[in-house]
């Protein structure tokens, strides 16, 4: 039997702690999912529990954690570090205390004195590590004595806005200024903001693509090594020049100016860019080719004469012209850090950035003293993500642990880290300097990197998958691409294995292929869509299936593409959370903050009034907003209030102000009173020191106060780790929705991918960064050598390949990757994703089927499922009978606590009602969904059918529709004589066809035309119906109109008062498909593709009646009559129109049903009714 190999940890301490051999540095390569905190919690306890004679030259006693250093990435892998290192510690001591038989076992006491002392334990961030080193050694640091730490977003801006505000600048700077925002428009300020934020270092090198070197030389310096280097040429090449000066007109008679062009050059070196550059290139370059022309010279004077120093001027010369530009602009953003640095000083801030570089700097001084202390603490550094540091980063360990101090003790190092998952270069990492410093720590030992290489974390087959995918195409080098199966001996995963089989082979990498008839004639928004659309019916699948939802990861590249999935899932039942680390200017505490500002701001403004009085400031509901009482509507009573701020805000006083806002609204108190409060109290209380500190220190204003918190809570601008207090966003039982960045040290058993295949951002294309060898970071300004955007492109698609390395390594058992047939210019499925799953399929057809939309069905799911976790299980699933807008589960009538809030939308009920047998009407009848008709209105006419085939029933078809009704330009309908005229504007066709295809609702490619075509006939008669007035007069189509009088998709929340008790309230929300204006009332109209019978009045009713639509119009017009509640709703609301768009006929009111608003009042007090008992059957079931 083969030996199992033993833990990295383990050998370690064997080959360096034998007391005989010295210890050696240590670089360890972690690929993912292969145990690397597991490794360095169980290589800290081992160091402490050394015996002093197994550490020579290092201690003469045992080690204490204060004298390791361990350095991660982020707060929270740090927290996650410390807890499980204090775990394993404390284990250890209780395993000794079973196995001594000493009382007072030395081993046993030290462990102990370490835990006691943990508070101390050198367990940092780099950011944490560097405050702590220069503020608690200000004088060895020469660090002042007080520091503010500052975002570095906001000094940017705060450093360019006083920049350009400035009147002492140079006549020459201001131009430069000018031409810049010429060049770049409204993007200069970002522009400028990012690189002042980019090259705030030392260690960053701008330059304008002159390749005179760097840093940046001034065009007399330029000129002056020009003459050096000219002088410097072998004698031959000199006077061979000169001679083929001398028969100039020999060289090529059609180009007189040669001669004269030459002369200038060699006569008058300092003026030459007097004369015309291009001309000047040419015949420089010109001498160089000359065996190429028919021009015959004597070469017999440099035979044998190395030629290259004559390239490399020329070479110099060729890029000068073209560089001149960005030489200027270079000149200003040099003065702009310079700026930025002058800043920091001057205001005793410090950024996290400065951090990093001002303790790299301190060390690298001669007579620095703050290296020999720290020296003298550290014994071992242990780096964590090594993979992510940057050249300052490897500076500062590389002088404490590599630099010679006589007065100090050896001292070791351990790099851990991964180049396959360095993924933070838009923050400064350099993987180049990672490699180097690897070998580095490596080969100075004649020793080989240390590799951690066997997963435990995925599924057997999903590593052989990973494994292909990885090999296949060009992705990484050979040595990174394979990994091992790791054991899974029952300690690793405790949780139930799932199985995944499609078609009856078993699977764990499932490659989703655009159906074929979409990928002609669609865009990569369609397909988008349409994968969101596979992506949330196949998670309702799994879901259903029982994999629990909170085991499922959508791993996107920006949080821009969430919001649709979020819909899609909700729609479905399945419930889901933006995952990953939310931070405090992206909590929802920032959001109410912000509206309350947005509301100081305009206090006239209807729209950030509500928000405000919604908010937790004022905590109002909806329905009583425009209630009276002896003092006024609740929402003029928030007015007034505001009113009476505002004074203190026109006079600056926002100390004031802010203590009045937590007086007057009681909100702390009200926070800590809630479970949990403790949280968003402090999130609040932040916020408003945030807010403060640049209305006070930066000299905000208020409006600029507003645009900054907006844009922070958008995430426009990002803060770092430890800028941004973090809150845990994740709830249980929910998919999680993460970008592929946030992924990063996280596992789910099932993943899928959604879109970010566009490529790498474009926003800002004025610069590439890349990083040279030398290990600086170089910033390159338009227009570039084609070389250097070679390099950077070069090194782009790297840190995309690596990323998705980190988020396809996420899953345990199954993963969803779209495969894309359309892919813009450079994007990253062009690159290497598309080109590996052709090669894998290929090599493993049955690893990896591609599959449609008409295949989940075919995907089977088994859980394996532990005796022990079966109860467990068993209850979690309970909790995943969701609906998608209900909130908490098991609410018992009987145990309604006090003041239950429920939230519910027609939708949900109409869909949870028809689960059960509950009645809602006297006669049995129930709510039907748009997609459902009765059976009494099954029969269909021979023309139905083909309407049917054409359009199919069900949801996919509804949606559709509306999609084309709320974006349809109803002017081009106005203008079209006929549907097929309609048809023939491409603006139509589009859209009926992507939204078609978006829904897949054609599964027949060849019918798709007819479709299309029988969808231009619905929307042409449809807008041009007569719709009887329901208040009478006259008739009235929708292409009458205007524009200014409809609103698409309104959303509405209703408060519901509970007939059973009245500690009970519930909220009903949804949204109105059209509200518009006529003849000065108020109408809500709903679309509808039910199927019947005839379309005429009587059937419409029994239609209406029998699907319980009424009891939907009813509560339409309830919203609508809140709206406009603090007017006079009798008099302004006039109804409800619902069109029934297969039946509708131009000129004819068929398929067209109306009720006036008098009429739907009186179905409000039973529907109320209805609906409790909807939401409480559902609550408790």
């Amino acid at each position: 039997m083969k030996e199992k190999s033993k833990p990295l940890h383990k050998q370690i301490i064997e080959e360096c702690a034998t007391g005989q051999k010295k210890w050696r540095h240590f670089a360890v390569s972690a690929s993912a999912g292969t145990g690397k905190t597991y490794t360095i919690e169980h290589l800290v306890l081992e160091l402490l529990c050394l015996e002093p004679e197994m550490l020579p030259g290092i201690r003469e006693q045992r080690l204490n954690l204060d004298e390791v250093l361990v350095v991660t990435f982020t707060e929270k892998a740090t927290g996650e570090l410390k807890m499980r290192i204090r775990e394993k510690i404390a284990e250890h001591i209780v395993e000794l205390q079973k196995e001594s038989q000493e009382q007072n076992d030395p081993l046993i006491q030290h462990l102990e004195s370490n835990i006691n002392a943990f508070d101390e334990a050198s367990i940092f961030t780099i950011h944490g590590f560097c405050n702590k080193y220069l503020q608690s050694n200000p004088f060895e640091s020469k660090s002042p004595l007080k520091q503010e730490i500052a975002s570095s977003s906001d000094v940017s801006e705060l450093v360019i806005r006083n920049f350009l505000r400035r009147t002492d600048l140079s006549e020459d700077l201001t131009q430069i200024i000018q031409e810049f925002f010429a060049e770049y428009g409204e993007a200069s300020l970002g522009i400028l903001e990012d690189i002042a934020k980019k090259t705030s270092s030392n260690d960053a090198v701008i330059f304008g693509e002159q390749p005179w070197g760097s840093p940046l030389y001034t065009p007399a310096e330029i000129k002056q090594q020009f003459v050096q280097m000219y002088e410097n040429l072998d004698p031959k090449i000199d006077n061979w020049m000169r001679q083929c000066l001398k028969d100039g007109k020999k060289l090529q008679p059609s180009r007189p100016a040669l001669s004269e062009n030459l002369q200038t050059l060699f006569t008058d070196i300092t003026q030459a860019d007097a004369t015309n550059p291009e001309q000047l290139l040419n015949d420089l370059h010109y001498l160089t080719e000359y065996k190429n022309n028919e021009v015959t010279f004597s070469t017999s004077r440099i035979d044998g004469t190395d030629l290259s120093p004559l390239n490399h001027l020329l070479e110099k010369v060729r890029y000068y012209p073209k560089s001149k530009k960005s030489t200027k602009f270079a000149s200003l953003f040099y003065k702009l850090r310079k700026a930025y640095q002058d800043h920091l000083q001057e205001k005793g801030l410090i950024t996290f950035d400065s951090m990093i570089s001002n303790l790299a700097a301190e060390l690298q001084k001669p007579d620095s003293t703050l290296l020999p202390a720290m020296q003298e603490q550290f014994a071992f550094g242990i780096i964590d993500e090594f993979q992510d540091t940057s050249a300052d980063q490897w500076s500062i360990f590389r002088s404490i642990f590599y630099a010679k101090n006589e007065n100090a003790m050896e001292r070791v190092l351990f790099l851990i880290g991964d180049p396959k998952q360095s993924i933070y270069r838009f923050q400064g990492a350099d993987v180049n300097t990672c490699n180097e410093a690897m070998n580095l720590v490596s080969n100075n030992d004649s020793q080989k990197i240390a590799t951690l290489n066997t997963n435990y974390r995925s599924d057997a087959q999903l590593i052989e998958d990973y494994n292909a995918i990885f090999s296949a195409g060009d992705w990484f080098e050979e040595k990174y691409e394979n990994v091992k199966v790791g054991i899974k001996d029952g300690e690793k995963d405790k949780k139930p294995e799932l199985d995944f089989l499609f078609k009856k082979e078993a699977t764990r990498t499932f490659v989703w292929n655009l159906p074929e008839k979409h990928r002609v004639k669609t865009n990569k928004p369609a397909q988008t869509q349409t994968l969101n659309h596979w992506i949330a019916d196949t998670i309702a699948h799994l879901v259903k299936k029982g994999v629990a939802p909170e085991r499922i990861a959508i791993l996107c590249r920006k949080n821009s593409e969430f919001p649709p999935l979020l819909r899609l899932l909700r729609k479905h039942g399945v419930p889901a959370n933006l995952g990953g680390e939310s931070g405090l200017f992206t909590s929802l505490e920032a959001l109410e903050v912000l509206h309350l500002f947005q509301a100081l701001l305009n206090p006239k403004d209807p729209s950030a009034l509500m928000r405000c009085a919604l908010g937790m400031f004022f905590d109002k509901k909806v329905e009583d907003l425009h209630c009276d009482d002896e003092r006024g509507t609740h929402l003029s009573k928030v007015q007034q209030q505001l009113a009476k701020w505002l004074p203190l805000l026109e006079h600056r006083q926002y100390e004031i102000l802010f203590d009045r806002i937590g007086q007057d609204t009681q909100i702390s108190k009200r926070q800590l009173e809630q479970p949990g409060g403790a949280r968003a109290f402090t999130a609040t209380q932040q916020l408003f020191a945030y807010a403060l500190k640049l209305l006070r220190q930066e000299n905000f204003g208020w409006r600029e106060l507003c645009l900054r918190m907006q844009s922070l809570y958008d995430e426009e601008i990002k803060e770092t780790d430890a800028e941004n207090t973090f809150y845990r966003a994740t709830g249980q039982g929910a998919v999680e929705l993460l970008t592929m960045h946030k992924s990063k040290g996280l596992e789910f058993d099932v993943v899928f991918f959604a879109t970010g295949f566009g490529g790498a951002n474009t926003k800002i294309t004025s610069y590439n960064v890349y990083h040279k060898p030398d290990k600086t970071m170089k910033l390159a300004i338009k227009p570039w050598d084609e070389n250097v955007k070679k390099e950077a492109d070069k090194q782009e698609k790297e840190e995309d390949q690596r990323l998705w390395y980190v988020a396809l390594t996420r899953a345990k058992y199954a993963q969803f990757i779209p495969y894309w047939h359309i892919t813009t210019k450079g994007s990253t499925s062009a690159h290497f994703i598309n080109p590996a799953l052709d090669d894998a399929k290929k090599k493993y057809p049955q690893s990896f089927p591609f599959i449609t939309d008409k295949d989940i069905a075919d995907i089977t799911v088994e859980i394996n499922i532990p005796d022990s976790e079966k109860e467990e299980l068993t209850s979690s699933q309970n909790h995943a009978k969701y609906d998608a807008e209900i909130s908490s589960a098991e609410i018992k009538a009987a145990q309604i606590p006090h003041r239950t809030r429920l939230q519910t939308s027609y939708s949900a009920l109409a869909r949870h009602s028809s689960h059960g047998s509950v009645s809602l009407r006297s006669d049995g009848g129930r709510i039907f969904t748009d997609d459902e008709v009765p059976l009494a209105d099954a029969f269909l006419l021979e023309s139905a059918e083909e309407n049917r085939k054409l359009l199919p029933p069900g949801a996919h078809t509804g949606t559709a529709l509306h999609s084309i009704f709320e974006n349809i330009d109803y002017d081009l309908v106005q203008k079209s004589a006929s549907p097929d005229a309609l048809l023939e504007n491409p603006e139509v066709q589009e859209l009926i066809t992507s939204s078609l295809n978006a829904q897949n609702v054609v599964r027949d490619s060849e019918l798709l035309p007819a479709s299309v075509q029988l969808c231009a006939q619905i929307v042409w008669h449809t807008l041009r119906a007569q719709i009887p007035n329901p208040l009478g007069g006259s008739d009235f189509d929708l292409l009458s109109i205007p524009a200014a009088d409809r609103l698409d998709e309104m959303e509405y929340h209703l408060r519901l008062d509970d007939p059973v008790s009245a500690n009970m309230a519930g909220n009903l929300f949804g949204f109105m498909d059209l509200v518009f204006k006529y003849e000065n009332h108020y109408f809500v109209l709903d679309w509808k593709s039910n199927f019947l019978s005839d379309y005429g009045p009587d059937q419409l009713q029994k239609s209406m009646e029998t699907s319980q639509y009424t009891l939907q119009a009813a509560i339409y017009n309830h919203a609508l009559e809140q709206f406009v509640k603090q007017f006079d709703p009798d008099a302004l609301v006039g109804g409800a129109i619902y069109l029934f768009l297969r039946g509708t006929q131009a000129q004819s009111s068929q398929g067209v049903w109306t009720a006036s608003s008098a009429e739907l009042k009186q179905h409000w007090q039973k529907a109320q009714a209805q609906i409790h008992s909807l939401i409480l059957r559902d609550n408790n079931e």
